[in-house]
């Protein structure tokens, strides 16, 4: 899997050194003497500006699944021996029968025939390319979405997508901050796409190709075992928020007056960019491919 790469210029490098030194200058502090405490503190801070603000992020994921080149979406058969033949020109197909009856497939110089019965779901690979399908029998029947798909991902049948099947993936385990789905999926078209999500699995139609945009609600980063040169990679406008609210959790025992004034400017602070509309936009980030 190839890790999301950041595109864009809305990534902030302040460190937690940084950050430390812009809380103690804040809080009229030479220093934060006690490593440990900010820790703390800096912890504490991030999971009430992360509770508060709505901090996004706008990841495009490649997904790579057979492109769709034809569909039909539903064929009944009433019986009496009736047929219905159609040409499909591609690398694969599939469909799902409803019923008891009988399909054939000619191409080339081979006809394959089967029956089917119930529900029954049918993927096929396209050796050459153009074929002839045909259904037919002597009961009533349903055929829904025949799909042509005009290439493949291999040379495996269970690899054909139907057209109405789910493809699932954890978004979790492509980015470790992802909290929750933040409106809705695009193409690289701009049309909205069916996909939702459940307990941090995305739900996409198998069938759907290419690039899906798609913007999620990040969690408070985990910053106890990192170093204190490590970036945070927050939005500009949170780098301006931090070091109220830890100065305002730094001195919650000792002073508690000046904690809820800093809490306070916080509070004003986050207000007026939400007022504003500053943060509303969020970082862009590319993968190539759901796992």
């Amino acid at each position: 899997m190839k890790m999301p790469q950041l595109c864009g210029r809305n990534e902030v490098t302040m460190t937690l050194k940084e950050l430390m030194n812009s809380s103690a200058a804040l809080g009229f502090m030479d220093s934060v003497e006690d490593t440990a405490l900010f820790y703390e503190a800096a912890q504490r801070a991030l999971d009430i500006l992360f509770t508060d603000k709505a901090i996004k992020r706008t990841v495009t994921v490649h997904k790579i699944t057979p492109e769709l080149n034809r569909l039909i979406p539903e064929y009944r058969h009433i019986g009496k021996n009736e047929s219905f033949a159609v040409k499909v020109c591609g690398a694969a197909l599939s469909f799902t029968t409803v019923g008891e009856g009988k399909y054939s497939l000619f191409f080339k110089d081979t006809n394959k025939k089967a029956d089917f019965s119930g529900t029954e779901e049918h993927r096929i690979i396209l050796d050459s390319g153009e074929a002839i399908l045909t259904f037919y029998g002597s009961h009533a029947f349903r055929v829904r979405d025949i799909a042509v798909y005009s290439s493949t991902v291999s040379d495996r049948t269970e690899d054909v997508p139907l057209y109405d099947e789910l493809y699932t993936v954890d978004i979790r385990a492509l980015y470790d901050d992802y909290l929750s789905l933040y409106g809705e999926a695009y193409d690289k078209s701009g049309k909205a796409r069916s996909i939702y999500e459940k307990g941090g699995l995305l739900y996409t139609p198998a069938a759907l190709s290419g690039e899906i945009t798609l913007t999620y609600r990040r969690k408070a980063p985990k910053i106890r075992d990192t170093g204190l040169d490590t970036p945070l990679n927050l939005p500009p406008e949170c780098e301006a928020l931090l070091p109220f609210l830890i100065c305002s959790v730094l001195l919650l025992d000792d002073d508690s007056d000046k904690a809820q004034y800093y809490m306070a400017l916080y509070r004003d602070m986050l207000t007026s960019q939400m007022t504003s509309g500053i943060g509303s936009g969020s970082a862009r980030y590319v993968t190539n491919g759901w796992a």
